[in-house]
């Protein structure tokens, strides 16, 4: 699990500044990994090649954590997942970027060990371009819109209580690219985040891509994204005023 920086506005446009404690990024695999998801799928085991950029499991997994090779996957552990039927779970390690699939509609996981109040932040897309799909959550309510998509979904949740969120498939396969669980607020200063910047994407307020150039965005209400190389994430909400 990588840290994770992220810029919340707790009102309207007032910026607070959270730190979150828990972050899964399925955008990178650690070679660690995919070494033993090659030994297990070489056994046979629970996972085979589906293609040069794509392991997927090849029995049906029972509700728990996911493993590899007789070891628990380390990009997913802290989380749990429901039943999975075999090809149902793919790793999706070759592709740009490289994501988590749950390969079909009402399909599980949990984040585990939330508190009420915590903000939890998912990245989604639809696997399929044509149909519009997203997640749904219990145990915390969703703050941002729409539920579905044909783009890129910034999905932002509160927990209600404390304990396990799980969230679920709606529509069809999803890709998930990461989750966030931000904790309490903090004081630090940005200046002091002195790695590389390698993304920088804005939403709308809805979640939707608007595009990856300032200049081009048009006057309105956006989520700023930034990806840095060591690993963290920063999130904001602000007001352009012209284009």
């Amino acid at each position: 699990m990588r840290k994770t920086l992220l810029f919340i506005f707790c009102a309207i446009f007032t910026l607070g500044l959270c730190y979150a404690d828990k972050t899964w990024d399925f955008k990178v695999w650690s070679q660690a990994t995919l070494d033993q998801l090659a030994a297990d799928a070489a056994g046979p085991g629970n996972w085979a090649v589906a293609s040069d950029t794509r392991y997927e499991n090849n029995v049906d997994f029972e509700a728990g954590i996911l493993m590899a090779n007789g070891q628990e996957i380390a990009e997913t552990r802290g989380l749990t997942f429901g039943t999975l039927n075999s090809g149902k779970v793919r790793i999706d390690h070759g592709t740009e970027p490289p994501r988590l699939m749950l390969n079909g509609s009402n399909l599980s996981f949990d984040v585990l060990g939330c508190k009420a109040g915590n903000v939890i932040t998912v990245t989604t897309l639809t696997a399929n371009t044509e149909q519009e799909r997203g997640i749904t959550a219990t145990n915390a309510t969703r703050t941002s819109s729409p539920d579905v998509s044909l783009e890129v979904l910034v999905n932002v949740f509160n927990v209600v209580a404390d304990g396990t969120v799980t969230f679920t498939t709606n529509g069809g396969g999803v890709h998930i690219r990461d989750v966030a669980v931000v904790g309490e607020m903090m004081a630090l200063n940005t200046n002091t985040i002195t790695a590389r910047i390698i993304e920088t994407a804005y939403y709308d307020l809805s979640g939707r891509m608007a595009g990856r150039d300032f200049e081009n965005l048009k006057q309105g209400a956006y989520i700023q994204k930034t990806t840095y190389d060591n690993g963290a994430i920063l999130v904001k909400k602000f007001l352009k005023p012209t284009n």
